[in-house]
């Protein structure tokens, strides 16, 4: 979701951009779990919402941090 909702260099101004659902959070505010779960449409309940996922890579030159991309979930995740 978040990927589709910036714009592409060579993308023409007429394509349409993704927006992403909810309100954007208060920068002050403490989020429990991972930042974007509240805002996430695939988020996990009892998962995104308590822990943070860790760092994982997604082609050569891309990293995560969202569990839906991660193959061991507990190793890479840790509690706030």
């Amino acid at each position: 979701s978040l990927l589709r909702s910036i714009p592409h260099v060579g993308s023409g101004q007429k394509e349409r951009l993704q927006p992403i659902r909810g309100v954007v959070p208060d920068p002050y505010s403490k989020i429990k779990g991972c930042p974007f779960h509240p805002r996430c449409n695939q988020a996990m309940r009892g998962l995104c919402d308590v822990k943070v996922p860790g760092l994982s890579t997604v082609g050569k030159s891309h990293t995560v941090r969202c569990f839906l991309h991660s193959d061991v979930v507990e190793e890479e995740t840790y509690d706030l």
